[in-house]
């Protein structure tokens, strides 16, 4: 057992539903792991059967961070209006995540380093792919009083995505700032014409809701010009996963693009 918690085991699944089927076979209490909780009254794989209709949802397509393709842009912004009309009330706010970032990349290489530093000396070097590589001299690099900032960068943003959470029930945001991209590429290195300087920098959306330890959810919401899925990325209170899924569950009603199969690249038509 260990207590990082920049890294979790969550299921993927065609729909809502099968998300809350695998989650509720994966999720147990266990009393030697310092971050395990007891289970809600509720099961996950019902819950995710219950559509629920949230009261006020605050919509931000980047989360004031991350740089988007102009077309994700587009279908996730249409996403958020189709939820208004649907019946949810929905503003646009974003938290401060703004230290997000640097308590990320800062506490993930530690991890990396704490984890992994032994390997670069050995055989296994060769055989581990560069970015790791990097990741973990980066961790390497760190002073106690990085990882220390680091540290209460990572409280503060929880606190305000807490306090936010309080007022807004709900937060939602694109899920990558990019279509799919070529499985031939190692990672997405340039958004909207702008070079990233990191493999990490694409991921931002993602690691900014790591932080802060609150639980997501992606569902389908729409798809480009040339049929790839778009992702929406529904976040809620800790430990209120069972109440996401019925959120989620609704949504996925309501924009109507669950993934009934997996899609056939040859039926994909372009512009």
């Amino acid at each position: 057992m260990h207590g990082q918690t920049l890294s979790v085991i969550g299921p993927l699944a065609r729909s809502v539903a099968d998300a809350g089927l695998g989650l509720a076979a994966m999720a147990r209490f266990d009393a030697r792991d310092p971050l395990s909780r007891p289970l809600p009254e509720i099961d996950f794989a019902v819950a995710a059967r219950q559509p629920f209709q949230p009261t006020r949802m605050a919509f931000s397509a980047d989360l004031g961070l991350a740089e988007l393709e102009p077309e994700i842009r587009d279908v996730v912004v249409d996403a958020a209006a189709r939820l208004a009309r649907a019946g949810a009330t929905v503003t646009n706010e974003a938290p401060d995540l703004s230290a997000a970032d640097n308590a990320f990349r800062t506490l993930r290489a530690h991890q990396f380093a704490a984890a992994r530093s032994e390997l670069l000396a050995g055989p296994e070097r060769d055989l581990i792919k560069p970015e790791v590589i990097w990741n973990i001299e980066q961790g390497l690099k760190l002073t106690s009083a990085e990882i220390s900032r680091a540290t209460r960068e990572q409280a503060r943003c929880r606190a305000n995505l807490l306090a936010f959470l309080d007022r807004e029930e709900f937060l939602v945001s694109a899920t990558a700032p990019v279509p799919p991209y070529p499985a031939e590429e190692r990672y997405v290195s340039r958004i909207a014409g702008r070079d990233l300087a990191t493999y990490l920098d694409w991921l931002i959306l993602g690691y900014a809701i790591t932080v802060t330890g609150c639980p997501a959810i992606s569902i389908p919401c729409g798809f480009t010009r040339s049929g790839l899925p778009v992702g929406l990325q529904i976040i809620g209170k800790p430990c209120f996963e069972a109440r996401l899924l019925s959120v989620a569950a609704w949504c996925e009603t309501v924009l109507g693009c669950r993934m009934a199969r997996p899609i056939d690249p040859k039926e994909m038509t372009g512009p």
